[in-house]
């Protein structure tokens, strides 16, 4: 039974968009530039509460697909089957160079 590209796949293809938005759009220069500094992207002429919605949105999404993949994968929706993923997830962001204080840190390094 062919069972598809499964969740590494699928998370390959988010992560290769992700890294390429980041890296080649004005959308990803403004992403760090808000995560850096709000009121510096502010007085630079960077709509920051659009830029901070709009990843809000994207970050819920994604959330949302995770929690699509996982349910899949477990062949049930069960409400606390992540309540452990934080720390792996905050662990692999510090690991991959993301500072926690602001805008730096890539989306490969991650």
């Amino acid at each position: 039974m062919d069972r598809g590209p499964g969740g590494a796949g699928v998370t390959m293809v988010f992560a290769l968009i992700s890294a390429y938005v980041a890296a080649k759009t004005p959308f990803g220069r403004q992403v760090y530039a808000v995560g850096g500094n709000v009121r510096a992207a502010a007085l630079s002429g960077v709509r920051t509460n659009l830029i901070i919605v709009s990843v809000y949105m994207i970050s819920g999404f994604c959330a949302a697909f995770a929690g699509l993949i996982v349910a899949s994968e477990l062949v049930a929706a069960q409400p606390a089957s992540g309540e452990t993923f934080e720390l792996n997830a905050i662990a692999a962001a510090v690991l991959g160079c993301a500072s926690l204080s602001g805008g730096c840190g890539t989306i490969a390094g991650t």
